[in-house]
């Protein structure tokens, strides 16, 4: 397989079409191949094919001029689903980059005339591409795996900062935050914890969430409560005794979603999309893992702590556990998360509030 470049003129290539249908925390993982993508052709408009819901967050990275949703679970599901998106695409694209290892995606991009098209070889949509790329034999990071693809075609170079960042006004995210906390709650350190990550065995138990959020000192932190309608439940169940709380659960837009991450001093949170879009503002995290591999989906950042449980059917990616202890609540206890935020809330007696300068990234067991 030639070098993308060596048939491609950098300087004169004006459309890219990207698609990627990744979820929200996994669409932020896709920043870096982007920016990679712009310094390669600087020319070049990048639309981008995604999730209507992930689309939100590419809305708000500078490389993107346009994204083109796709809802393959909703509206746009099956056959007549599929001509709709590609009647979407009205512009001609010389490049296509598929992220989303589906044969749809490719199908998409062949259907639509894209000369060029860049995607990993698998469920045997090999023949829809003009630049097959063979599956990675080691397992990578989700970053990884963008960029390895990229790289193997020609696209490669130095990135600053090598993590996602995404473009957010942290002041104006805060003063937006702090409109909707309580009034005795709007000069403390904001800390926000999301109640779940997708499914149970993912998400820190309700009883581990509310032990944490008390093991805090009478008026010392804000808490941020964030999650989907079906959290409410969950929301029950949680009780802050000493500190006052910002309840959002259930009561954000993506946009929302992003000024409260953006606008707290810490997220303590399971492996979802809140982990990843703090790391990529700038917001200190906590991350949660028990069933998934952080070496794989571990959010990456200025100041990112993984606590991964130490049991041994840890990285199991199983939805459902019969195994007790549990390790998102048995082995994440409320003490050790609670020791690991007060460090990185508190400095030298002082609460901490905004950016911090140094990298720091670890994992704790």
């Amino acid at each position: 397989m030639t070098k993308l470049l060596d048939s491609l003129d950098p300087d004169k290539l004006r459309r890219i079409l990207v698609i990627d249908l990744a979820l929200l925390g996994d669409i932020v993982t896709l920043e870096p191949a982007l920016r990679l993508i712009k310094q390669h052709f600087p020319h070049a408009a990048i639309d981008a094919v995604a999730n209507p819901i992930s689309g939100e967050l590419l809305k708000l990275m500078p490389e993107v001029e346009r994204v083109i949703p796709w809802d393959k679970r909703g509206a746009d599901r099956g056959t007549g689903g599929f001509l709709r998106v590609a009647r979407r695409i009205r512009q001609k694209y010389e490049l296509a980059l598929l992220f989303h290892n589906s044969i749809g995606s490719a199908l998409l991009a062949f259907l639509v005339g894209v000369p060029w098209r860049v995607g990993y070889a698998s469920e045997l949509r090999g023949p829809l591409l003009t630049h097959p790329v063979p599956l990675p034999e080691e397992n990578l990071h989700l970053i990884d795996q963008r960029l390895r693809l990229l790289k193997e075609v020609g696209i490669e170079g130095k990135l600053d900062p090598p993590y996602p960042r995404l473009e957010v006004d942290r002041s104006r995210a805060r003063a937006w935050l702090v409109e909707r906390a309580p009034v005795d709650g709007a000069g403390r350190p904001l800390v926000l914890i999301p109640l779940s990550a997708g499914y149970e065995t993912k998400s820190w138990p309700a009883e581990n969430i509310e032990r944490f959020m008390n093991l805090f000192g009478e008026g010392e932190v804000c808490f941020v409560l964030t999650g989907v309608e079906e959290d409410r439940e969950k929301l029950e169940h949680i009780f802050s005794y000493r500190n006052p709380v910002i309840d959002l659960v259930g009561k954000t837009s993506v946009r929302e979603l992003v000024m409260a991450v953006a606008g707290s001093d810490l997220v303590v949170s399971p492996d979802t999309g809140p982990m990843h879009i703090a790391a990529a503002v700038g917001v200190p995290v906590v991350a949660l893992f028990g069933p998934t591999d952080p070496e794989l989906c571990g959010a990456r950042g200025r100041e990112v702590v993984i606590l991964q449980a130490d049991l041994k059917c840890v990285r199991c990616y199983k939805k459902q556990c019969n195994f007790n202890p549990f390790c998102m609540r048995d082995a994440l206890t409320p003490e050790l998360v609670y020791k690991v935020a007060r460090g990185m809330i508190f400095r030298s007696g002082q609460p901490r509030q905004g950016v911090v300068g140094e990298a720091r990234a670890g994992v704790l067991d």
